[in-house]
């Protein structure tokens, strides 16, 4: 009788224990892109690129973290992900726009990312908290976000409103004026009502920072034996590469099996944060191909090859590469496609191809691309200014030579050239 009681009551106990703990998370399909730190991870959830933050890892020692993060996320490619994300109501809980999980299944790795680190070496406990409680990136994110948002509300209800005080010094100011474009001399007052109006934007003062090996996705070219790598298409652009090719060199049946093959390269920066160089040739540190499911490093060891050694240099960075945010006036030439158009800045001889930073919605289909060059036909030769990314040295910051920006404003209605793509499709 005593056993039936003791039953009885450890059945009502799980009974009222279990939807408490299976309702606060559930599983979504998404795809891992990297991870920025151990507890932060870039991600694509519903087909949009978000940040998934997990609890934090707590370290005997803070040397232990970075050993782990140097050695560890780096092997982590791109691929298919399930995440144990929390929920509440049956809603997601979000926070301007992230995610938080308990765990994520890597798919490729067939294991869940905390066991991952765990077996790289990883001697750390996880905290019980939910991040978004006690996790300092968050509230460090949260914060800034909660700024970012406030500011751009105030400077949507001026209108960027040119404000009586103060004056701002610019190339305008000290060229003659038959030197200058006529749209520029005309918006001149308009560009400088911009500056004025947005020199203390949180962004500008946002801290920055990129890692030293860069994710490009495009189609692989063809490979020849030493490691040239000849006529890829790297992010819309035509380059030629150089990898260190295995002992035995990189075989003709490989170089075909692999032409035209989708990929991830993994560029190796410079301390300026450029893509670092073996002559004209770029340098790329690894692959990961998109249809295949497979390394580099697996792939040569289908054929029998070892992985060869990347040998770094005094030039190459090793360590997260500072940029700062600066305001560049210049005149709008063309939109070439999504996020990726043509400025005449001051101090440039021809039009700068200028890429923006991927806002939050679903990249336009093939169908939809002439629908985002077209809204900006009639805008050639209007005022723009820039918040563009600066190198250390302070010159702007480039990815395969295109310029990076966080934004860019038309100085003639103040709007976006995010906002008039977002419109058009």
């Amino acid at each position: 009788m005593r056993k039936i009681k003791f039953f009885l009551i450890f059945c009502l106990l799980i009974i009222s224990v279990s939807p408490a703990f299976s309702s606060l998370t559930r599983m979504k399909d998404g795809v891992f892109k990297s991870a920025a730190t151990l507890e932060r991870i870039e991600a694509i959830i519903d087909g949009r690129e978000t940040t998934v933050y997990l609890p934090n890892f707590i370290f005997s020692s803070p040397d232990d973290r970075e050993k782990l993060e140097k050695n560890a996320l780096k092997l982590l490619q791109q691929q298919d992900a399930v995440f144990h994300l929390y929920q509440k109501d049956g809603k997601f809980i979000r926070q301007f726009g992230a995610y938080f999980a308990t765990d994520v299944f890597l798919k490729d790795e067939k294991n869940n990312y905390i066991a991952f680190m765990k077996r790289r070496g990883g001697s750390f406990k996880v905290s019980g908290k939910p991040p978004y409680e006690e996790n300092a990136q968050v509230l460090s994110h949260t914060l800034a976000e909660k700024a970012r948002a406030e500011q751009a509300q105030q400077r949507e209800e001026k209108l960027f409103a040119i404000k009586n005080s103060g004056t701002i010094k610019t190339v305008y100011d000290v060229l003659p004026k038959n030197l200058l474009p006529a749209p520029v001399r005309e918006d001149k007052e308009k560009v400088e009502a911009i500056l004025k109006e947005v020199k203390e934007d949180p962004l500008l003062k946002e801290k920055v920072e990129i890692h030293p090996l860069r994710w490009a996705t495009g189609r692989m070219g063809r490979m020849t034996k030493d490691g040239g790598i000849l006529g890829c298409i790297v992010e819309g652009q035509r380059v030629d590469l150089y990898t260190i090719p295995p002992k035995n060199g990189i075989s003709e049946k490989l170089s075909r099996q692999l032409n035209g093959q989708f990929c991830e390269f993994v560029f190796q920066l410079d301390k300026e944060g450029k893509e670092a160089k073996d002559g004209n040739r770029l340098i790329v540190r690894d692959f990961y191909f998109l249809n295949l499911k497979k390394t580099w490093e697996e792939l040569l060891a289908e054929e029998g090859q070892e992985y060869p050694m990347f040998i770094d240099k005094p030039e190459y960075a090793v360590e997260k590469i500072p940029l700062t945010v600066a305001l560049k006036p210049g005149v709008f030439e063309r939109q070439r496609s999504w996020l990726l158009c043509n400025i005449k800045f001051e101090d440039q001889s021809f039009p700068q191809a200028v890429r923006l930073l991927p806002p939050d919605k679903t990249r336009p289909t093939a169908r939809e691309i002439p629908k985002v060059i077209n809204a900006f036909s009639g805008r050639r030769g209007e005022a723009v200014v820039a918040w563009l990314l600066l190198s250390p040295s302070g010159a702007p910051y480039s990815e395969l030579g295109q310029f990076k920006a966080i934004k860019v404003v038309f100085a003639e209605d103040k709007k976006s050239l995010a906002e008039i793509q977002t419109e058009a499709y």
